[in-house]
């Protein structure tokens, strides 16, 4: 465990080099640009550069989105959707009307947040379960490309645990310059905690207390130092990103 270089109880004045979570666009033709969503009447149609991708369900509730990622790492977002149960469609699916029931790999119910970077080392995003408790909080993950492994149709509610981490994803960045992006995970139990998944790094602790109104993980670059901030309340740690562990 590394002691902080510095805590303060004042807030940092930085520019924070974490990613947007969640994105707040959906390409599923990987072509950099936003897709063009639209809902009506239960059914949702996504208007791409080559064509409309249209999901249909025969369920009264129709289809809504309930969240997105790329999953197995081929630069297109997959779909999670609900029109009761929750299905997984893939961003390669065809332009065309497609019935969620047919074209959806449906998962668990409690798959139902996707984080939008790599935590188990395989490549793509990841379906991850949070566990917020008094003491060791920790996060299930369930590997989105295993997910996207099963075919059109499938159902994948059986879909193992792939790893259990320490801590709930906070941020998502890069850690070293044009390295690649990596999630820094919280733990708020006093002392409160960092830690990084997939790449394996020297865990941070810090005793700051206990939340009542704010707590945020930030990435920044320090006299040309990529750095961790963790504030809690108005109370402020700095480290600078540790190495990867042997």
């Amino acid at each position: 465990m590394r002691a902080p270089e510095r805590t303060s109880d004042s807030t940092l004045q930085i520019t924070d080099l974490s990613l947007t979570i969640p994105p707040g666009t959906v390409d599923t033709d990987g072509d950099g640009r936003a897709d063009d969503v639209r809902a009506t009447d239960g059914v949702v149609s996504i208007r791409r550069r080559d064509g409309t991708l249209t999901l249909t369900t025969t369920a009264p509730v129709g289809v809504t989105i309930r969240g997105w990622g790329d999953l197995d790492g081929d630069g297109r977002d997959d779909l999670l959707v609900d029109d009761g149960p929750l299905r997984v469609i893939d961003g390669r699916a065809r332009n065309g009307s497609h019935d969620v029931d047919a074209t959806g790999i449906r998962v668990g119910d409690e798959l139902v947040t996707i984080w939008p970077g790599d935590l188990d080392g395989a490549r793509g995003a990841d379906f991850y379960v949070p566990h917020r408790l008094p003491s060791g909080s920790t996060t299930d993950v369930y590997s989105g490309a295993a997910v996207l492994g099963h075919e059109p149709g499938a159902d994948a509610r059986d879909q193992p645990i792939t790893t259990t981490l320490p801590g709930l994803p906070r941020s998502l960045a890069r850690l070293e310059p044009k390295g690649p992006l990596e999630t820094v995970l919280f733990d708020p139990d006093p002392p409160s905690t960092l830690s990084f998944a997939p790449r394996r790094r020297a865990p941070l602790r810090v005793d700051l207390g206990t939340s009542h109104r704010v707590e945020w993980v930030r990435v920044f670059d320090e006299h040309g130092t990529r750095k961790v901030a963790l504030q809690v309340d108005r109370k402020v740690a700095v480290w600078p990103v540790p190495r990867t562990c042997a």
